[in-house]
């Protein structure tokens, strides 16, 4: 990938994630930038925050290439904000209910949500 095909990925995962940067990338602590600040070190892969977005991203890739991508006419690729919608982690899925019910999704009125395992 070129630099700039690296900065676009970013920008999109920061977006469909709803975080900044520095969530997963580090400061540099020997270099400031103009505001007095340590400019993000992209390089260092000390946090663990970093080593969770590529495991995530390669789970994206392997669904998108070995089950999606087997689909006729699915062309929607799932990415990061299949799942997150612009949240650091996926909500819980909301199932609506109607006199204890499972309806078709068409709002949130009388949901329950599902116990996360």
């Amino acid at each position: 990938m070129s630099g700039a095909q690296v900065h676009e990925l970013m920008e999109q995962w920061k977006t469909q994630l709803g975080m900044e940067c520095k969530a997963c990338h580090a400061d540099d602590k020997e270099k400031l930038g103009a505001n007095g600040r340590p400019v993000l070190n992209f390089a260092d892969d000390s946090k663990p925050e970093k080593v969770t977005a590529r495991v995530m991203y390669t789970m994206t890739e392997e669904i998108n290439t070995r089950f999606i991508a087997r689909i006729d006419s699915s062309g929607v690729p799932v990415s990061c904000g299949t799942c997150h919608r612009g949240h650091v982690g996926p909500e819980p899925m909301v199932i609506p209910m109607v006199q204890g019910k499972p309806q078709p999704s068409t709002g949130t009125s009388g949901a329950q949500e599902l116990p996360r395992q």
